[in-house]
């Protein structure tokens, strides 16, 4: 038996989000863990237009939270980064007219890039915690943005050694994080001594925040649950 084998697999998002992960595991022969790490609360908010030439969703909780209000604005084109995003749209009535090639923010500006945008509007519902890479991008190019803050991702607090002792009688060989914030809430619920064969990352900025904190991690080619069983499948055939 190799020594550093997948077998039992931790994974960290909510647990509305973590279906599709946990079949996909299960059907691949390994054993789903579901500890969430971080859960989604609405918030109130405000938007000052009223008409947009560019709706943009980032996730699906974007659309959530802010479903309720779509009917008041007016807007030309919805953006959604990522396939499940894109979905979840459809599933709610809303059609996507534009998916960026990369699911990231850097995507984003790819699309964006050679457009002229100067003057046209842009509605960006999404957490209050999030990077302004897009934003300071349209503003760069005269675009008027508004991203109001419709959700709040915050920390599951467990009790100290609990996740310690979670992965240990569990033998869990991977831990997988969706998003930052799952990262972070697991640093901070668990001690810098517990020992994991293998970490996984959904995408780049989640990668490039475990680094910051001296934590190496792998990451699939395209950032989505899919392709993390696939990077599972690779690492044990290696």
């Amino acid at each position: 038996m190799k020594k550093n084998k997948i077998d039992n697999v931790l994974i960290t998002r909510q647990p509305e989000q973590s279906i599709e992960f946990i079949n996909l595991l299960s059907s691949n022969g390994y054993f789903p863990f579901l500890l969430p790490m971080i859960k989604t609360v609405e918030l109130k908010y405000t938007i000052k237009n009223k008409a947009f030439d560019y709706l943009v969703f980032t996730s699906a909780n974007s659309i959530k939270y802010f479903l309720k209000d779509i009917k008041k604005i007016n807007y030309g084109q919805i953006v959604t980064v990522g396939a499940k995003t894109s979905e979840f749209a459809k599933e709610h009535g809303l059609k996507t007219d534009i998916i960026p090639k990369v699911y990231s923010s850097e995507g984003l500006i790819q699309h964006f890039r050679d457009k002229e945008i100067q003057g046209m509007k842009f509605l960006i519902p999404g957490p209050k915690k999030r990077t302004e890479t897009f934003k300071n991008f349209l503003v760069s190019k005269n675009a008027v943005v508004e991203a109001p803050a419709v959700y709040e991702t915050q920390h599951v607090n467990y009790d100290e050694g609990f996740v310690d002792n979670f992965i240990i009688n569990n033998k869990i060989d991977c831990v997988t994080f969706a998003s930052p914030s799952a990262a972070e809430g697991f640093l901070k619920n668990s001690s810098s001594d517990i020992k994991i064969k293998h970490i996984i990352s959904i995408g780049q900025t989640t990668y490039k925040y475990l680094k910051s904190h001296g934590i190496s991690s792998e990451y699939p080619a395209r950032y989505t649950v899919e392709n993390i069983v696939s990077l599972i499948n690779e690492i044990n055939k290696s």
